[in-house]
């Protein structure tokens, strides 16, 4: 029986196994930073420095308008040049950048509780902005390496100047290494952005007149209302944490949160290289008339995705009541129990991954935005009502809670567009992954 990669030639498989090797090798020192940033600033400090980045992630999702995933879609059809992407990238990030520079200012900064560090926030702005661009230009072309390196790179930077090194004995001080970090972003971009022009690509202002700039900023539009609904409903109850807990609370919950995101990785990888494939298979059977063998495949990746996610949480439950306070410090005493209660949520948002990717495959992204809608609602009713009387735990069974509801939607519509019944025969089908997890382990 062939399986969801046997379509798969050893070119892309050399290659999407080079690309999840260095994102792994980044998201290594990004871990390491992560937990020796907390463990030497306390719950407290990091609680603040977390909720700060938080705000910014969002400030560059709405200013980036999805362009990332516009560059990505049509620098992998070959549609246009690298020098264009890279003029419409700095282009983009120069005027983007602009206009957040204008709005701090028009804010008062006492609102915004920035405390004079607009020049250095708008730094971390264009630097991060402008790195999810090229970065995309780079995997396109694919050039995982560069990237993911420099990345890496500048986390050990980062590590190395942190307050309570041997080194450095508290000479840097938290505000002083705050705005460090928010620099240090620009590294990456630069060194990209160089290494384009020594391949030749220029930069023009040439994309401005070409036709395929309307499409190309409908595609990333799509995709900023999709990227934008997701990051809600992983990272919006932050706001209300912060609202409604300490500081000390808010940053426990941060670093549960940081955990399930680290147990995506996996599962957001693997939806990575096999969304090609589904999309493949979709337009393949679509041709033939013969869809049960992708609805097959779906159901047989909803499985694969959710036993994934169960592994890696069971060795969270396992380890997690000792590991925790050994790697953050004991300031951290109440992030297992608030991780033991994100599980649940985790699981069932792992196994909606390959259904997003069937809707997206069939041109039904609307589908996943309205669900995704609903998915927040029910979060945010479910915020106002228990995180006040609960604190963070009433924060964590309320993302679990909107998690397992927008899965249950899409798992519901994916059934009923399919005529499939919800029997036991119908789960069989998801536990059937012998196949999928041999062809996972069998590339060459």
């Amino acid at each position: 029986m062939d399986t969801a990669l046997d379509n798969l030639n050893t070119g892309f498989k050399q290659k999407l196994l080079s690309g999840i090797i260095w994102r792994a090798l980044n998201v290594m020192f990004a871990f390491i930073f992560n937990a020796l940033f907390v463990r030497q600033m306390g719950a407290a400090s990091s609680g603040i420095f977390f909720y700060l980045l938080n705000n910014l992630f969002f400030a560059v999702l709405f200013l980036s308008g999805g362009l990332e995933s516009g560059i990505s879609y049509y620098n992998a059809r070959k549609e246009q040049s690298s020098s264009y992407f890279f003029s419409l990238s700095l282009a983009w990030s120069f005027t983007a950048t602009a206009l957040f520079f204008i709005i701090i200012h028009v804010i008062s900064q006492e609102v915004l509780n920035i405390k004079g560090r607009y020049q250095f926030l708008t730094m971390y702005v264009f630097g991060s902005m402008l790195n999810g661009f090229l970065s995309a230009i780079y995997f396109t072309n694919h050039d995982s390496k560069a990237p993911n390196i420099l990345a890496a790179f500048t986390n050990t930077l980062l590590i190395l100047l942190l307050p309570d090194m041997p080194w450095i004995n508290r000479s840097i001080s938290f505000e002083l290494y705050v705005n460090i970090y928010l620099c240090a972003v620009l590294f990456s971009p630069v060194i990209l952005s160089a290494l384009l022009l020594i391949k030749k690509v220029q930069f023009s202002v040439s994309f401005i007149k070409t036709a395929s700039i309307k499409p190309l900023l409908l595609f990333s539009f799509h995709s900023f209302i999709i990227g934008l609904l997701f990051n809600l409903l992983k990272s919006s109850d932050y706001w209300l944490v912060k609202k409604w807990c300490t500081i000390s609370d808010a940053g426990n919950y941060y670093q549960a949160s940081k955990i399930m995101q680290l147990l995506l990785l996996l599962p957001a990888m693997a939806s990575f290289s096999l969304y090609p494939l589904i999309v493949q298979s979709i337009q393949k059977n679509e041709k033939n008339n013969e869809q049960s063998a992708t609805i097959e495949r779906v159901l047989k990746l909803v499985g694969l995705y959710f036993f994934i996610a169960l592994f890696l949480s069971v060795a969270v439950i396992i380890t997690g009541y000792w590991i925790f306070p050994f790697l953050y410090g004991i300031s951290f005493g109440n992030m297992y129990l608030v991780t033991l209660l994100l599980i649940p949520g985790l699981l069932f948002f792992a196994a909606s991954y390959p259904l997003t990717t069937f809707f997206s495959g069939k041109k039904q992204n609307i589908t996943t935005i309205i669900f995704l809608c609903i998915a927040i609602v029910v979060m945010l009713f479910c915020n106002i009502i228990l995180t006040p009387r609960f604190f963070i735990y009433g924060a964590a069974i309320s993302s679990s809670v909107a998690n397992v509801i927008y899965f249950g939607l899409l798992f519901r519509k994916f059934l009923v567009q399919n005529n499939l019944p919800l029997n036991i025969k119908t789960f069989r089908g998801m536990y059937k992954i012998n196949a999928i997890l041999k062809s996972l382990i069998s590339i060459k």
